[in-house]
């Protein structure tokens, strides 16, 4: 994730989902059940997801940038049984627990606050195996409610073993060739309907999602792992203005400030820029 530095290998974020399903089912979701996720573009993100997705729950992804009101109608709306968030919504998350009475469960990321269960212990506690007898869950979007109340769109859960291709996947396999070498880059908001599906399908498909590039001066820089750094031009057509390798591993996005770009690699701190005039 781009910012912060995290990774994460397939491994650990199946054994990551794991333990979130057996937490769901312990605590009394069922396959078909609702459950409501709000948080920002976190690190364990498409985790929570997946936990969902294993569980065979439901699951509703919301914007990070509702109102509480906004926020209140759709929990009840969709009868979320659970609700996971994290300690950047806590605020929020405390204002909408009186007007939520339908949820049950309430987990928080990164910290809690009263009515809320720390989401890193209740999950350490569960099994990394997988439950017995899965069925694959499904996501109900809202749209943004510009002509009113949102709306959901729930689709039938079908009760599609884990791991059955659904329409998107065969779609994307046919178009784009993905797999084990893929790294797809995903600057949106991972709760929009597009970036939570193509991630979650770039993972189904063995491809590595990143996110959070950085967009500066008119021009979006991001940076591999390996140290590739790439300028993009925003368009409708994709344009790499210029490409430049760094010596060493990076962990972070690129930071800009005062003309400057700095990159940190395992090593090295570099600040990159413009010669002065006479220099």
């Amino acid at each position: 994730m781009g910012g912060s530095g995290f990774t994460q290998t397939f491994a650990e974020l199946d054994a990551a989902a794991n333990r979130l399903s057996h937490l769901l089912r312990s605590a009394g979701l069922e396959p078909g059940d609702h459950i409501a996720i709000c948080m920002e573009n976190h690190d364990r993100y498409l985790e929570v997801v997946w936990g969902c997705h294993y569980a065979g729950l439901v699951y509703t992804c919301t914007s990070s940038r509702l109102q509480s009101g906004e926020l209140e109608y759709i929990l009840n709306d969709c009868e979320a049984r659970a609700f996971i968030t994290s300690q950047y919504k806590a605020e929020q998350a405390a204002e909408i627990v009186a007007n939520t009475p339908g949820v049950e469960l309430r987990l928080m990321l990164d910290g809690v606050i009263d009515g809320y269960e720390s989401y890193e212990d209740a999950v350490a506690e569960q099994p990394v195996e997988p439950l017995e007898h899965r069925i694959a869950g499904t996501d109900m979007l809202y749209s943004s409610g510009t002509t009113g109340r949102p709306k959901g769109v729930k689709f039938p859960l079908r009760g599609d073993a884990i791991g059955t291709a659904t329409p998107l996947l065969r779609l994307v396999t046919a178009l784009y060739a993905i797999g084990p070498d893929t790294i797809y880059l995903s600057p949106a908001p991972l709760y929009h309907a597009a970036p939570l599906r193509f991630n979650l399908t770039v993972q189904r498909l063995g491809g590595t999602y990143s996110a959070s590039p950085v967009f500066a001066d008119g021009r979006i820089y991001f940076l591999s792992e390996e140290g590739m750094a790439r300028v993009i031009a925003p368009g409708r057509e994709f344009r790499v203005l210029a490409t430049s390798k760094i010596d060493g591993d990076t962990l972070g996005s690129m930071a800009i400030a005062n003309g400057s770009i700095f990159i940190r690699t395992d090593s090295y701190l570099y600040r990159i820029a413009n010669a002065r005039p006479g220099s």
